[in-house]
């Protein structure tokens, strides 16, 4: 199973950032965290949960999937990179508010079983 790199992740999310010419601080209600949280994620120290990531992709004109592992032809349906972000916590899919979100995972899953047969 491929392993998140957090700390390309973290260059990748501020790179983007900056090329907006956003500060952290812009990026705050985008994500709806606190200052400390935000800057964990640049940091390395923490992966946002998948609404913030999205809600941030979104924001910044990128897919979800190129911040978390870089690959810029990724698109918002590619199952196996988001299922491995849920896998680290089991209960996030059950969190998740944002329908839109979750039918976009649910549909990658199914879209990638296809696939498989």
């Amino acid at each position: 199973m491929h392993q998140i790199d957090m700390k390309e992740f973290s260059q990748r999310l501020r790179d983007c950032r900056k090329s907006k010419k956003l500060t952290q601080k812009d990026m705050l209600p985008i994500a709806g965290v606190s200052y400390a949280t935000y800057s964990d994620w640049e940091n390395a120290v923490k992966m946002p949960g998948i609404e913030q990531l999205y809600s941030m992709a979104n924001a910044l004109d990128v897919s979800p999937i190129f911040l978390i592992n870089g690959d810029s032809q990724a698109t918002l349906m590619d199952g196996e990179t988001l299922y491995q972000v849920l896998e680290k916590n089991k209960d996030l899919f059950d969190s998740i508010t944002d329908s839109r979100i979750k039918a976009e995972l649910i549909s990658a899953k199914y879209n990638e079983a296809l696939l498989l047969k």
